[in-house]
């Protein structure tokens, strides 16, 4: 997220295939490589300055070594490791500290995508359109409620399921329910996906990367969050939300199942109030 305060340099991307097509059109980064190789092709090995690594695990260490073993690097977030912290802030902090900087509180701490490309989704009413992100990698961020949350609003609401296949079975029983919503889970790729938050008016998600990038398309979220033991400097539990989303939370210490439908129905209608 902190890149967005690198516009003074010129910044290249070395990341996974399965992320690195939400970068292709991204306005910090002039390349994004997925493989070290494309970056001895077009000859860059030896034009860097820095690196910058997410982590200094070996898998990670030997892709840096097997692009330059002779450039400078930092680690994106110093030697913190073993606990939570507040990613995007941090990421914000961090590079504010290596450029020498003064903080960051006129800057946007939201993290930024791009998204130009065209899905082939369009709505089916003039209704308002809400996203719900159902399954989840992890059991505790996933919503089993999801169902019950859609019965309340889906006469005024036009509802489009996504996630990735883990959320098949939570997808099948939604659909079983609702005909009238449109069911893309499981089968859309991640880009694809981000193409249909961009269109939407309102996505709602248990914590997780869909999550993360309805907030980078500036939608309006209700995030569920359970198990995340996140501290201010006054010892006050925080979401992984900044101050400037728009974004309703909703917590449980154990897992997001424990959150009560009325609960999430509650601040879904406090955000509809607010982006009216």
């Amino acid at each position: 997220s902190g890149r967005v305060l690198l516009d003074n340099y010129e910044v290249d991307l070395l990341t996974d295939p399965k992320n690195s097509i939400l970068y292709q059109d991204d306005e910090c980064f002039n390349n994004v490589f997925t493989d070290a190789k494309e970056i001895f092709h077009q000859n860059l090995s030896d034009s860097y300055d820095l690196f910058i690594l997410d982590s200094f695990s070996p898998r990670v260490v030997r892709v840096m070594n097997a692009v330059s073993s002779n450039t400078a690097f930092v680690g994106m977030w110093g030697y913190v490791n073993g606990f939570e912290v507040h990613r995007t802030i941090y990421s914000f902090a961090r590079i504010c500290y290596l450029l020498g900087t003064v903080p960051f509180n006129k800057k946007r701490i939201i993290p930024s995508l791009k998204i130009t490309s065209s899905f082939d989704f369009k709505k089916q009413s003039a209704k308002p359109l809400i996203a719900v992100v159902v399954g989840a990698e992890w059991e505790y961020r996933r919503y089993d409620k999801w169902a019950e949350v859609i019965g309340f609003f889906i006469k005024d609401y036009e509802i489009v399921l996504v996630g990735s296949k883990n959320g098949l079975n939570d997808a099948q029983e939604i659909m079983h329910r609702f005909h009238d919503c449109q069911d893309f889970v499981g089968k859309c790729s991640l880009i694809e996906t981000s193409q249909i938050l961009s269109m939407v008016d309102v996505v709602i998600a248990a914590d997780g990367g869909l999550w993360h990038v309805a907030c980078a398309l500036g939608k309006p979220t209700v995030a569920l969050f359970a198990a995340m033991p996140i501290f201010d400097l006054y010892e006050n539990r925080v979401n992984r939300n900044t101050a400037d989303m728009i974004c309703e939370t909703v917590y449980d210490p154990i897992a997001v199942k424990n959150i009560p439908v009325s609960v999430v129905e509650s601040a879904l209608l406090k955000l509809l109030t607010l982006i009216k």
